[in-house]
């Protein structure tokens, strides 16, 4: 069985918790890339942007696990340019996907009543003369977060939910099935492990700090609330006429 996940460092802990016949399996991908990773049959089981759904609604996707986020961490975060009085574009840049294409501009205008346009650069600087939507690692190994804006926090304040940024999908039902048998309590085990010296969180000594205190808020085992952040957040891209239908999501 082939797995693609994000190359994050809350995918890489789910991976070290995954069985080690399992971990020989998996690759890591840009986020963007990992639905085309099941299109071509490189891979059986992807952990794709939940916003992928909405060009890929044939995926069968878990209601089990994947990654969500309650508050207080996320894995984007949106830093403001200084002295505008007024949000006109914002600029995509790190790992980004779907996610933050799609619910950057549904974000800033439920918050802010405002239209913004949306484009993409290989610039990560943060230097205050853009407002960037940032997403990966960087965020915290530059130690950055604190002066952005909870990208996670801020959908789930709009939708009442848990943010639902990543699902488990795939094209065979069966080898969903499969995987799932050996991925339950992953919560769990992340937590009993996190302290391990074999682990490494490649931050410094006050982003671990920060990342620890707050890795509870992080949610890999799905339950109903998480399926309703999901519902929820496509909602939101039919109210902004990004899709012309709402649909189901094919939960196997």
């Amino acid at each position: 069985m082939n797995i693609a996940l994000p190359n994050n460092i809350f995918s890489t802990l789910l991976a070290k918790v995954l069985p080690h016949e399992l971990q020989d399996s998996i690759v890591f991908k840009e986020a963007a890339l990992l639905s085309k990773q099941l299109l071509e049959s490189k891979a059986d089981i992807a952990l794709i942007p939940s916003m992928d759904l909405l060009q890929h609604k044939d995926f069968f996707v878990s209601p089990k696990c994947g990654i969500s986020f309650e508050g207080s961490i996320a894995n984007s975060y949106l830093y403001f340019a200084k002295g505008e009085k007024t949000i006109e574009s914002i600029v995509l840049a790190g790992d980004i996907s779907s996610v933050e294409a799609v619910l950057g501009k549904i974000a800033i205008h439920e918050m802010y009543d405002q239209d913004v346009s949306i484009s993409v650069s290989k610039n990560e600087a943060v230097d205050g003369t853009r407002n960037i939507l940032l997403s990966g690692d960087l965020n915290f190994t530059s130690e950055l977060y604190p002066h952005g804006l909870n990208f996670a926090e801020a959908i789930a304040e709009i939708t009442g939910m848990p943010f639902v940024q990543y699902v488990f999908a795939s094209r065979n039902p069966k080898k969903l099935r499969e995987f799932e048998a050996h991925a339950e309590d992953l919560e769990l085990k992340i937590l009993e492990r996190i302290n391990s010296p074999e682990w490494t969180i490649p931050f410094s000594d006050s982003t671990k700090a920060f990342f620890l205190e707050n890795l509870q808020h992080v949610i890999y085992d799905f339950d109903s609330s998480d399926l309703q952040g999901l519902t929820e957040m496509l909602r939101l891209t039919f109210f902004h006429g990004l899709i012309l239908d709402m649909f189901e999501v094919k939960y196997e």
